[in-house]
This record gives C-alpha cells, structure tokens and sequence, in this order.
C-alpha cells in the first residue's frame, strides 16, 4: 500500500517493512511473534509501529461502525495479536469515531486459525455450487 494507508501501516508484510527499515534487518528475518516480544517492544521505533497499526485498524473499524452501524464487530487476521497489544489505542480511536448519540458496538479479537480459514473457504465453494446447481 502507499504510504499511510491501512495496509502499509497495518499488515503484516507493511508492519515487518517499517520495523526492518527501523532496525536495519531484513523483513523476512523478522514475524510479528518477534515485533511483539517484550525486548523488540522496548525500541521506540517499533513500539511506534505497532501502534500506528492498531490505530489504523481502530480508523477503519471506527469508520465502519460509523457508516453500518452493526450490532457486533469481530476483527481476526494474523496480526489481531497487535491491535490486542495494543487494545487501548485502538479503542480510543474506534471510540473517538462513534457518533455522540450512537451506543458503543461491542468489538471481539479473534485470532485467526487455519480451521477458520478452511471454513470459510468451504463455506465459499458450497455457496458457488449451490448457485450453479441452482441454475439448472
């Protein structure tokens, strides 16, 4: 993504980036299991950089609630290990973008398995086959 967009600043590859260039390492020498140990969390710079992810990922749930307005939000993903790091940042700002009159939308971490994924794609190749099944 380009600079300061929600994938630059919060993906696991745009993450791994900033912290390689902050550290002078290379990216694929570094996870985001390493980002957020205590040790590496201890440099300012990439402290900085998980924060500035959750508070990317608080913006686009922050402005998603605005606008669906949904009763529940669960966010998942590999790197939900940050935003639950980093919880409070990410609250203030999906907090800060709610309407003075909209009631608070409970928001659930949820780290992502491989059984969800192989869920979900299932869930995917059932719904395409009973459309064409459908179609006859």
């Amino acid at each position: 993504g380009h600079p300061g967009c929600a994938r630059a600043l919060a993906s696991t590859s745009g993450m791994l980036r900033a912290a390689a260039e902050h550290l002078g390492r290379e990216a694929q020498d570094l996870s985001l299991e390493v980002l957020l140990s205590p040790g590496m969390r201890r440099h300012s710079g990439v402290d900085d950089i998980l924060r500035r992810a959750a508070l990317a990922v608080g913006r686009v749930v922050g402005s998603l609630i605005a606008y669906v307005d949904p009763e529940l939000v669960v966010v998942s993903g590999e790197g939900v290990a940050v935003v639950e790091a980093y919880r409070e940042t990410f609250e203030r700002e999906v907090g800060g973008l709610r309407h003075w009159a909209a009631a608070p939308v409970p928001v659930l971490l949820r780290p992502f398995e491989f059984d969800e994924w192989a869920r979900g794609a299932a869930a995917l190749a059932l719904d395409q086959w009973t459309v064409a099944a459908g179609d006859r």
